[in-house]
């Protein structure tokens, strides 16, 4: 029977894999060329049911599929790599600290927070260093302002917003979906 798990759990990583990278294309152009999708649920939904491990493989699968069916450019190789580092440094933070604090709501609103100040510090840091200076060589592309004014006027809003976005939809999901989870992890260990 734990075999049978083990088989359940890799083909719900490959289908929440899929699910997330269709996701990926379902953007709201918030700021110049910055984006704003949904597909980080996806992944904490899947962290939720799988653990970890499998939240974060299904990041990487989404981000794989997403380029592929982007045409897999220099550009596409940025970018996906970005939505990648930005969802594990959103939802990574977010479910374990859900997992250690999610029994009140004062709490609850910590991990959130925490998790966006996660997401726009990671990616505050990685655009000024290495993420916007990439693209904007490969892709031959001029900021038209001060990088630091870039990454405060830009990438800090987008990705605080993103981050409560992200929880505005995933923590109702999560909280309908808790007790079915422990229902489904309590009927697995006794299978």
């Amino acid at each position: 029977m734990q075999a049978n798990r083990g088989l359940e759990k890799w083909i719900g990583v490959a289908i929440f894999g899929a699910l997330a990278a269709l996701v990926m294309y379902i953007e709201i152009p918030v700021m110049g060329f910055l984006k704003l999708d949904v597909s980080d649920v996806v992944v904490l939904l899947a962290m939720s049911l799988y653990g970890l491990g499998a939240g974060i493989g299904v990041a990487a699968i989404k981000v794989i599929v997403h380029f592929m069916l982007s045409g897999a450019s220099l550009g596409a190789l940025i970018g996906d790599s970005a939505a990648f580092i930005a969802a594990i440094a959103f939802a990574v933070p977010l479910y374990l600290l859900l997992t250690k604090l999610a029994d009140k709501w004062p709490q609850r609103i910590i991990a959130i927070v925490l998790a966006t100040v996660s997401l726009t510090v990671i990616m505050a840091v990685l655009n000024w260093l290495v993420l916007t200076p990439l693209y904007a060589s490969v892709m031959n592309f001029k900021l038209g302002m001060a990088m630091t004014t870039y990454i405060f006027a830009m990438i800090v809003p987008f990705n605080l917003l993103k981050g409560v976005v992200l929880a505005a939809v995933f923590l109702p999901l999560y909280f309908k979906m808790v007790p079915w989870i422990v229902r489904h992890r309590v009927l697995a260990v006794k299978h």
